[in-house]
């Protein structure tokens, strides 16, 4: 195997490794997207409940 075979086989293989962590991270931060905008909703659920309770006690 020449040189420039071995060469363009490597780059190959990294591209693919870039193209392939790309993809996985895309996943994990449309994933964490939405975990994030759960915690969110309920974090404004708590101060909704929060100041409720406040007005109650007034």
């Amino acid at each position: 195997m020449k040189i420039k075979m071995k060469i363009t086989l490597g780059v190959g293989f990294l591209f693919l490794l870039i193209i392939i962590l790309s993809v996985v991270g895309i996943k994990f931060a449309n994933q964490i997207s939405g975990e994030t905008q759960n915690i969110l909703a309920d974090n404004y659920k708590s101060i909704e409940y929060s100041r409720a309770m406040l007005i109650g006690f007034r």
